[in-house]
């Protein structure tokens, strides 16, 4: 289970026990849950990759607008948008 949390961070939950498992920097994107569930995004001034089994950050996306959200695409790809008006397809391996 994934939550925001204060000063601009995301947490995931054991759903069983209600523990804290990791805690990430950036507020949850729109759709943050890879497919398969094995990476969530977060957005703050940049987009950030992070595995859900590990808690490590495995992409950081600096971008030259501010980011207003992001979303996983069915094919694993992500979508994101930002103040530049742009919309980028970006392809996560």
């Amino acid at each position: 289970m994934l939550s925001a949390a204060a000063q601009d961070q995301a947490v995931i939950w054991d759903a069983r026990t209600g523990q804290e498992r990791f805690r990430f920097e950036g507020r949850p994107a729109d759709d943050p849950w890879q497919p398969g569930e094995r990476y969530v995004l977060t957005i703050s001034q940049s987009i950030s990759v992070w595995n859900t089994e590990t808690g490590a950050q495995v992409a950081l996306i600096g971008l030259p607008a501010p980011m207003r959200g992001a979303r996983w695409l069915a094919d694993g790809r992500f979508l994101t948008w930002g103040d530049d008006g742009y919309l980028t397809v970006w392809q996560f391996k």
